[in-house]
């Protein structure tokens, strides 16, 4: 019984690849290489394309929206598109996002960012640039003060 589990099976044949390994076809690749030398250079050529210049991450101008559907019901249509499902719905990368969070990290996210035409990084700021920042914060809120303390109101509760 041994001898009959261990034995090769009777008809099979000898010299059988059964490695289950990529095997390299030598001749037909020479083949291959003699064609492209005769025909003196491919006439299809891959096109270069220029990458595109994107611009530093820059301030959001608008305002995210997230409490725009608060405490509103809505009537989600799964046969609809992206657009007509719940949820948050971004124009840019034509996407449906179910939950506030989500959309967050969608927003800041480097898909998003990439397609509106910024890469990750940061401008970098001198020392400079810094100082006039602060230097205009200081005179914004030293502003807004001033404006407080002539309005009527702070003159009746605190004269």
């Amino acid at each position: 019984l041994r001898r009959l589990l261990f034995s090769r099976c009777i008809g099979c044949e000898q010299g059988v690849d059964n490695t289950n390994r990529r095997k390299w076809d030598k001749e037909e690749y020479a083949r291959l290489a003699e064609e492209r030398e005769a025909g003196g250079g491919s006439t299809q050529r891959k096109v270069v394309v220029n990458p595109v210049e994107r611009t530093a991450l820059k301030r959001r101008e608008g305002a995210l929206g997230l409490d725009d559907n608060l405490g509103k019901t809505q009537v989600v249509n799964a046969l609809a598109g992206a657009q007509g499902q719940g949820g948050y719905y971004c124009d840019v990368c034509d996407c449906a996002i179910k939950d506030s969070q989500a959309w967050l990290d969608h927003i800041n996210g480097k898909k998003h960012n990439r397609n509106l035409g910024m890469n990750m990084r940061a401008e970098r700021a001198s020392v400079d640039s810094v100082k006039r920042k602060l230097e205009a914060l200081r005179q914004a809120k030293t502003g807004i003060v001033e404006e407080k303390i002539r309005s009527p109101l702070f003159s009746l509760f605190f004269v």
